[in-house]
């Protein structure tokens, strides 16, 4: 409240204080005034989404309550993994192993990993995953575990030092580290042994593969909650578990995720993805070349030396230097991230058109 009070004084000061026709600085003063309105129209319309906030909660204790498990429809979770370089093996797991162990029938619930780059250390991996859940899901259930992904519990403050039960939480993390280095190891290694191939035939749909841009479709059920071995160590169903690498060949992209590798590369680099046109993306662009040419004008004119300015001038260069990766975007990047040419465009011009009218009035 308070620094909203002080952003309105400041906008008042601004109005009132305005430097008279002929002012050296008047029409910089007049551009930072015009820039922060608009900062604080955008202020006033996000406040209406403030006035009246909308707190929803979830109650699961009475879902049973209500609906009788018999009752309860069965449920599809799809999992999606890509690029196993941004997305780690072990990461794509722990997802998995969290939705396996959600407290809902397992007969009834069935989980798809749909793995974009049809990779075999993925399909490793959640074979691997599929053994451990054996295990894993009755432990979750036995001592209402949360979260229930593997990687967060043993990380959480409810170790094995805190757990209720430190034996079976000590051997179910022994279980699950062993497990992790398997993966890591067929990971690093970016193949998976001859003697791993063999231990499943799965692995065979692997011999026509080619390349992640290039191979057919892999449809791999490793649980099958209607089999009556699919059971964990307890003798309870486990829930269905389906490996799905979808269709895809050089002509025929999946998605621009997996397709463009520039996208990946400037993931890795934390660079901005501007993306596509849009009217806000041309407002803030605007705004960020007035602040640039404002600057740029009264360096020319020395205006940051008087001390009535000098604090102004200190603005102007602070929000500048914000705008360092916008600007990037405008005009130096040459990658497919960069903002449109006729973002670039109309920004240019408006930005241009406002100095140039506040130039010619003042």
């Amino acid at each position: 409240m308070w620094s909203t009070r002080r952003r309105w004084r400041g906008q008042f000061l601004r109005a009132t204080q305005l430097p008279t026709n002929g002012e050296e600085g008047r029409w910089v003063w007049i551009g930072l005034f015009a820039a922060e309105l608009w900062f604080g129209f955008y202020w006033i319309l996000t406040q209406s989404l403030r006035w009246n906030p909308i707190y929803r909660r979830t109650f699961k204790d009475r879902l049973s309550k209500r609906h009788d498990e018999s009752n309860l429809p069965r449920v599809d979770i799809f999992v999606c993994t890509a690029d196993p370089e941004i997305e780690p093996q072990i990461m794509v797991i722990n997802t998995v192993l969290s939705v396996m162990a959600y407290d809902y029938p397992p007969e009834k619930l069935a989980i798809y990993l749909s793995d974009d780059a049809g990779s075999e250390i993925t399909f490793y991996a959640l074979l691997e995953a599929s053994k451990f859940a054996k295990h894993w899901i009755p432990f979750c259930k036995k001592f209402s575990v949360d979260p229930r992904s593997p990687a967060a519990y043993f990380t959480s403050s409810l170790d094995t030092e805190n757990a209720a039960c430190p034996g079976e939480s000590a051997a179910i993390k022994k279980m699950y580290e062993e497990m992790k280095n398997r993966i890591v190891t067929a990971s690093e290694a970016g193949r998976i042994s001859e003697e791993l191939r063999s231990k499943h035939q799965g692995f065979s749909q692997w011999d026509s593969y080619t390349s992640r841009r290039d191979h057919d479709t892999i449809l791999q059920i490793l649980i099958d909650a209607k089999d009556p071995n699919a059971m964990d160590i307890e003798g309870n169903v486990l829930p269905t578990l389906v490996y799905l690498a979808r269709f895809s060949e050089t002509t025929f992209v999946i998605s621009a995720k997996v397709s463009d590798q520039d996208v990946s590369n400037r993931y890795k680099k934390e660079m901005m993805e501007f993306g596509d046109s849009s009217p806000m993306s041309t407002i803030l662009a605007t705004i960020a070349l007035i602040n640039l040419f404002c600057l740029v004008g009264a360096a020319m004119k020395k205006v940051g030396l008087d001390e009535k300015m000098f604090v102004q001038s200190l603005l102007c260069v602070v929000l500048v230097l914000i705008n360092i990766p916008l600007y990037q975007g405008l005009f130096f990047r040459e990658d497919k991230g960069k903002i449109p040419k006729n973002v670039t465009i109309k920004s240019v011009v408006l930005s241009l058109s406002v100095c140039s009218c506040f130039t010619f009035m003042y």
